[in-house]
């Protein structure tokens, strides 16, 4: 495929080079012609697209879609739809043809994700083709202008020159072509003795009257030129077909993945869904089943389930029952796969052991490179030992850390499509704690509070502000009631503006610290979230005043820090992925620990590319030059061997199971 995208791509390119030599001589060109010169780049950028789009695992495994003569089903079907559609690439068309196509041969779904790229490829072949054709006429139509000359020439000479000419042109290759006579024709209207001859000579070559000749041929020159009009379009039609939606109303695994008996994976998201399509890929693959059998049998499972979460398809996809859906298919999988899920189940073992071993190795190196330098006291080789241990358990650690990333590949976590907005169930308060200090400050935090609130806009998300005074010797200070009231009016105006009233403010008073000495807010900002949980679970915390009406009820929480951002359709997200059914906490109804799914979801914080010049530790860590500001995944060593990792105070939290598992944890 890679070395005819090369060849078309060069026919295309040197079409363009004659056909703009023949405009550069005056030489009159087709309006097939004009259309290559106008939009020869289009293929470029076409085949362009192809490579970077053609997906490597499709190279590697064409074998499996290619008929016994080598040629690819799903190429030959996009062949056959653009000739089909005569080059005129049409959505609807397009999936009524696929559709009734896969009636007879239902196609995979790594072909069903590569038919776009074969689709291009077909129209470029066909371009390629008609490229050619039509250098090669203006080719014929230029060689017809220098025999028309000729001709003219003889006939003005005498009877006998003309004749002359006529058996020299007999005799040249280009005159057999149909298209050669028409031009010829069309050169010699003015030249009435040459046309007679030439007339004559053409219906004894042809066998049919020069005018019908002509009319053919112009037929023919209208139909290419419509084809290679159409063939254009359709590279620009395509480029406006969303694929992705095209994929799955013709997949017959979506298809058949959308029964799930719960209703859970036709509402969740597309990244989602198609890992589900991927494992059935994978599995089908290993198990000699067929896609579409694999599929089935998932949602079997899940209809014949009797725990309520085993009762959707995706506790077979992405979840523990992966494993019996492997063992009901007779499903072989690779060795990496299960060594994978070995060190998951035996991760706090592997860890330990894994980080002492390589530690013990690294502290006998070091006591024997002492030992070879003479340092054999038993005191001072134990002193020497005890120094050493902690930089090299730290490098052990980190040797540990960097294994896991490179085994572990990230894997996003399953959500929600709430691209429609967030449902009135799924409720969320953002919340952003903060200390009044100055009525700069204040403004500051309304500011950024109204531009997370523009970024982040859906109905069911509401906005507040969590602020308490600084420390103080005395329980009030002068200056606290012009702070709290700066901060209230804002709240105010920000509801004032924006309709719906979005916009909240908590806030609570100091109590006396003995170990502080001092009146502070309780607890810091743990003791904020803290109350905040029990005033929006309606069990207290009479310490908190609220300006602004509340919610209710309030089903998740995000924490921001004052200085975090909240970028365009975050929340959405964050809210689309702690709330999927896969993700939903169960807690253990004894000692309140997690069973399974997250109380916690936390997105990837970074350092905005501004500030990560700021200092040589964030040009180290954050600056471009270092990482990929732009990386959409990240594997964390904690996350993808324990599927957990440590709350850093940035996340989405479920409001009633945070409170359960944690809300007595601390005394």
């Amino acid at each position: 495929i890679l070395d005819r995208l090369a060849e078309y791509e060069a026919t295309t390119r040197d079409a363009r080079a004659d056909l703009l030599e023949a405009t550069r001589l005056d030489h009159t060109v087709t309006e097939s012609a004009k259309w290559l010169l106008d939009n020869a780049h289009l293929v470029s950028t076409t085949i362009a697209e192809i490579r970077r789009a053609l997906p490597r695992g499709f190279r590697r495994t064409l074998s499996r879609f290619t008929t016994p003569d080598g040629t690819l089903h799903v190429s030959e079907l996009a062949r056959g739809v653009v000739a089909t559609m005569d080059h005129a690439i049409d959505e609807h068309t397009l999936v009524a043809a696929v559709g009734e196509y896969q009636k007879k041969a239902p196609l995979s779904i790594a072909e069903l994700w590569v038919f776009p790229c074969l689709l291009r490829f077909a129209v470029v072949e066909a371009l390629a083709s008609l490229a050619a054709r039509v250098t090669r006429q203006q080719q014929i139509r230029e060689s017809a202008y220098l025999w028309a000359n000729r001709l003219a020439a003889g006939a003005r000479r005498s009877e006998e020159s003309l004749s002359k000419v006529l058996s020299l042109l007999a005799a040249d290759r280009p005159a057999a072509e149909t298209y050669f006579a028409t031009c010829l024709a069309e050169q010699l209207q003015d030249e009435e003795t040459a046309l007679i001859q030439v007339r004559q000579w053409i219906e004894s070559q042809r066998g049919v009257p020069l005018a019908e000749v002509v009319r053919l041929e112009h037929q023919r020159e209208a139909a290419e030129s419509l084809a290679i009009a159409n063939a254009f379009n359709s590279l620009r039609t395509i480029l406006r077909i969303d694929f992705a939606e095209f994929f799955e109303s013709l997949n017959v695994v979506e298809i058949e993945l959308r029964r799930d008996p719960a209703g859970v994976y036709p509402r969740s998201d597309f990244c989602t869904r198609d890992r589900c399509r991927r494992i059935v890929e994978d599995v089908a693959r290993h198990s000699g089943h067929t896609e579409l059998e694999v599929a089935s049998k998932a949602i079997g499972l899940a209809s014949d389930a009797h725990e309520p979460e085993q009762k959707q398809v995706s506790w077979y996809l992405l979840a523990k029952g992966v494993e019996q859906l492997e063992r009901s298919l007779g499903a072989r999988m690779p060795l990496r796969t299960w060594l994978k899920r070995g060190f998951r189940k035996r991760a706090t073992f592997l860890y330990i052991s894994g980080a002492t071993a390589i530690t013990c190795c690294f502290l006998a190196v070091a006591l024997s490179l002492a030992w070879e330098m003479s340092v054999r006291q038993p005191a001072i080789l134990l002193g020497l030992g005890a120094l050493a241990l902690f930089p090299l358990s730290e490098l052990a650690i980190q040797i540990i850390n960097a294994l896991i990333i490179s085994t572990f590949e990230p894997e996003p976590l399953a959500k929600m499509d709430f691209d429609d907005g967030i449902p009135a169930t799924d409720a969320t308060l953002v919340v952003v704690p903060m200390m009044l200090t100055t009525l700069e400050v204040v403004h500051q935090e309304l500011e950024k509070l109204e531009v997370r609130y523009l970024a982040n806009q859906d109905p069911n998300l509401y906005f507040s502000l969590f602020s308490d005074f600084t420390d103080a010797p005395d329980a009030t200070v002068p200056g606290d009631a012009e702070l709290l009231k700066a901060i209230h009016d804002g709240i105010d105006s920000l509801n004032s503006r924006y309709p719906g009233g979005r916009f909240l403010l908590f806030h609570r008073r100091r109590v006396w610290s003995e170990t502080e000495q001092r009146w502070i807010g309780r607890e810091r900002k743990r003791g904020k979230i803290e109350e905040l949980n029990l005033f929006l679970r309606g069990k207290g915390s009479a310490g908190i005043k609220l300006a602004g009406e509340l919610p209710a009820p309030v089903r998740y929480v995000i924490t921001l820090d004052s200085d975090t951002q909240l970028p365009p359709g975050t929340a959405r997200k964050m809210v689309a992925a702690i709330a999927h059914p896969l993700n939903l906490p169960v807690l253990d109804p004894v000692t309140k620990v997690r069973r399974r799914g997250y109380t916690i979801v936390q997105p990837r914080v970074s350092i905005g590319l501004p500030g990560a010049t700021a200092s040589r530790f964030t040009r180290i860590f954050a600056d471009t030059a270092g990482t990929d500001p732009y990386t959409q995944s990240v594997s964390d060593a904690q996350q993808e061997l324990f599927r957990e990792a440590i709350f850093h105070g940035k996340a989405i939290y479920d409001l009633a199971a945070f409170d359960e598992c944690v809300g007595d944890r601390f005394p």
